[in-house]
């Protein structure tokens, strides 16, 4: 309070000090941030963390990286000669699950997944605080897609492992969400991906969910 000198904790300086945030990230979200921004505005903003600043494009990295690009799901904002674009290629590298060959860019890869986690945990308190729905939404969705490697839009069987590359990508296709398969019979799930075999694995592991 700048009439009495009081200082009290505010709803940011805490979210910061609980999340571990630095000042000049914070100070840097609060230019970015706002009610209205899209899935690849909030990822830009993830990206853009000053806890990202060490990780450096170095020029033997670009032909990963711009493998790794055409691979992302989501727009990439950033040039990926950029800290925020590296950043932002390699998370959702690592949300996809590829498979990368360069020491450097496995080590970066791993530092982003280990603080990324927290930073959008940051991002969606802040967003809740100010009221933000949409902005809440996408960073809650950011962080369980970081907690869960897989998108979205990805079935929730992925989690377990046990389904081929193949029927998971036909029940996907097809836009088989659980609501749906729990109502269907083996023999109609087996139908719908062509692979009766596979039809009373994917029920069983249906209702092994919650």
């Amino acid at each position: 309070s700048r009439r009495s000198g009081n200082l009290a904790v505010t709803d940011l300086g805490r979210i910061a000090s609980h999340y571990y945030i630095r000042h000049d990230t914070i100070e840097g979200f609060n230019a970015m941030l706002n009610a209205h921004l899209t899935e690849s505005d909030a990822l830009h903003v993830l990206a853009s963390a000053n806890e990202f600043e060490s990780l450096k494009v170095r020029p033997e990295e670009l032909p990963e990286i711009d493998k790794l690009k055409k691979w992302c799901k989501v727009d990439v904002k950033a040039a990926a000669e950029d800290t925020a674009g590296k950043v932002n290629i390699l998370l959702q590298g690592y949300i996809n699950q590829s498979k990368m060959s360069g020491f450097t860019i496995i080590s970066d890869t791993n530092y982003i997944a280990q603080n990324s986690g927290r930073i959008s945990r940051a991002l969606f308190e802040i967003s809740l605080r100010r009221g933000w729905s949409t902005m809440t939404n996408h960073f809650l969705t950011v962080s369980k897609c970081i907690d869960r490697r897989m998108w979205w839009y990805h079935t929730p069987l992925r989690q377990f492992g046990e389904l081929p590359d193949d029927v998971i990508q036909k029940l996907e296709d097809r836009g088989a969400d659980v609501d749906r398969l729990i109502d269907m019979s083996s023999a109609e799930i087996g139908q719908l991906i062509h692979n009766m075999k596979a039809g009373g694995k994917v029920l069983g592991l249906v209702r092994k969910l919650p």
